[in-house]
């Protein structure tokens, strides 16, 4: 009898588990927004343990738990699609970015982890976009009804309508992608304040300088920043920042990165370093025009748009001479740099007086700088007035004396 009553009291026991599984089911598919409200409730919960938490072992046992800690809580923001739920999700938000996975494929796991980075990321930014994964291969129908048909894939529901995902695979490129496709191709700095803030989370974008933001220009930066799925752009109408270029051969680069990354980061926020491919003609020349150089080897210039002055690194580019440079740039001791012709081959002592007769610039005069001012100026008279076809001729064929 004992034996009956208990296998009595396991079969009940599985009718209400069966029971309490279709009623959750069934809610599930009533209301999909019950799964975001649910996930705001155990990141809450998860924040107030954060908050009482403490203590502890220390040392890497602690690390490892925080850092697990955290993966766990971006994995939870992370929605869970099913059979069931993952139509009415995709058709009731308006953008909904989709990883579709499987457990046994190497790809999905490494990915995973970064996806639900990529999504703490774009919550803490404020993005209103539904981020969201399905097990394709526990889910096959739902998988098939997306459009899912490789692993790992990811997909963009805008209003219901898919789009391919085309950026990179990092944390970063996931929410450049994201937030371009979403409506936000660029992001305005309109503060210091925001800048620092970019700058911990970027290391490379693409700035554009606009005094306001419209008109044809600011439109082909707008369209060019959708266009592109890996590089974030960003625009600013702030000039008063200093701006460093550096300009070698994309070989020549790769070997000083290390170094200008370095150098770069303290001053992030002051000086913007700015790296162009001296192979790039269109770029690089009109820069290197400014100063009178030939793109031969690495070359570090810069311009303080407050005060419009240009500078050059004239000694060979190591750390110390590049940070020295970029001190003076910030804190005002540095020289400017002033294009000049090269010197010429007959001066050899200073000082040293040099004529240079018109029609014959090749050849120029020394000047005795022992001549006192009476012998100066019959110099002068003299060659200025010499009939050996020197000088300018007017409109009336007249010749006119030039110095």
């Amino acid at each position: 009898m004992a034996t009956s009553w208990r296998v009595l009291r396991v079969t009940l026991l599985l009718f209400l588990l069966v029971r309490c599984l279709s009623v959750a089911s069934i809610t599930l598919i009533d209301d999909a927004d019950d799964d975001l409200e649910g996930l705001e409730e155990l990141l809450a919960i998860d924040e107030e343990e954060e908050q009482k938490g403490g203590g502890g072992d220390g040392g890497g046992a602690s690390n490892r738990s925080s850092e697990a800690d955290l993966l766990r809580r971006a994995q939870r923001i992370v929605l869970e699609l099913s059979n069931e739920n993952a139509k009415k999700v995709v058709d009731s938000n308006e953008a909904v970015l989709l990883l579709g996975y499987t457990p046994w494929c190497p790809k999905s796991a490494e990915l995973m982890p970064r996806f639900a980075e990529a999504a703490t990321t774009l919550r803490e930014m404020g993005s209103s976009l539904v981020v969201a994964k399905l097990d394709a291969e526990r889910h096959a129908k739902a998988a098939s009804l997306l459009g899912i048909k490789g692993f790992p894939t990811i997909l963009l529901f805008t209003n219901g309508t898919a789009l391919a995902y085309r950026g990179g695979f990092t944390k970063e490129e996931i929410v450049i992608w994201a937030r371009k496709k979403t409506g936000v191709p660029v992001i305005r700095l309109s503060s210091i304040n925001d800048a620092e803030e970019f700058l911990r989370q970027h290391q490379i974008f693409i700035v554009g300088l606009f005094e306001k933001y419209e008109g044809p220009e600011h439109v082909e930066f707008v369209k060019a920043a959708t266009t592109d799925n890996e590089i974030q752009f960003v625009e600013t109408n702030d000039i008063n920042i200093a701006k460093v270029f550096i300009f070698a051969a994309a070989n020549e680069f790769k070997d000083l990165y290390p170094l200008l990354q370095d150098v770069a980061r303290p001053y992030k926020t002051n000086i913007m370093f700015v790296y162009v491919d001296n192979a790039e003609d269109n770029l690089a020349k009109p820069f290197l025009t400014l100063y009178g150089l030939e793109a031969e080897k690495p070359i570090v210039t810069a311009f303080d748009n407050r005060i419009g002055s240009k500078y050059l690194l004239e000694s060979d580019l190591t750390r110390n001479t590049l940070e020295e440079f970029c001190s003076g740039l910030l804190y005002g001791y540095l020289p400017p740099y002033f294009k000049s012709e090269p010197i010429p081959n007959e001066i050899n002592n200073y000082p040293t007086l040099l004529f240079y007769p018109a029609g014959d610039k090749s050849n120029p005069i020394k000047v005795s700088k022992k001549s006192n001012l009476k012998e100066l100026i019959a110099f002068i008279n003299k060659n200025i007035r010499s009939d050996d076809g020197r000088g300018i001729t007017d409109s009336n064929h007249n010749k006119k004396d030039e110095l």
